[in-house]
């Protein structure tokens, strides 16, 4: 699963990254590539190897905790971050979104162990805490570091309040 894979099997990145550079160099375009499930620096710097052009930018899905908890060391490396919150949700919480839906999402909500589907809105004490902490100790390391967030939370602006 994510850079494991490429890791394990480098012919596949190696491609991946080819045909990018390919493309790219057959059009006038901002590329960058966003490398899932990365938990060291040492597998960031593993991929970006094969990333010739210097004008590809190289990054992470931070939606594992560990990457988040390696925040100011990955951000010395990374070229961007984009939380992944669908995956760091389920890495935090323990469950999947699956499981919270169908099983016992309306028991919890019912019995007011959870408040709201976590996937839906950013557990602030929990998720949010978490990217917080992430976004201060990359920041310390790399002022301007870009960083996005994708997922579910991005098209629900409560969580922005």
């Amino acid at each position: 699963r994510g850079v494991r894979v490429g890791v394990t099997f480098p012919e596949i990145y190696q491609m991946q990254i080819d045909a990018i550079s390919e493309a790219k160099s057959e059009v006038a375009a901002n590329v960058s590539i966003m490398v899932p499930q990365i938990i060291t620096v040492q597998e960031l710097l593993w991929v970006k190897k094969y990333v010739k052009d210097p004008t590809v930018k190289v990054g992470i899905m931070m939606e594992t905790v560990r990457a988040c908890m390696r925040a100011g060391k990955l951000a010395l490396v990374a070229d961007f971050f984009s939380f992944g919150t669908n995956d760091l949700t389920q890495a935090v919480f323990s469950f999947s979104r699956e499981d919270v839906e169908r099983k016992f999402l309306t028991t919890y909500l019912e019995l007011g162990i959870l408040q709201h589907n976590p996937f839906e809105i950013v557990d602030v004490k929990g998720v949010g805490r978490l990217m917080e902490t992430a976004v201060t100790w990359a920041r310390r390391e790399k002022k301007a570091l870009e960083i996005g967030v994708c997922g579910d939370y991005v098209g629900n602006f409560s969580i922005l309040v």
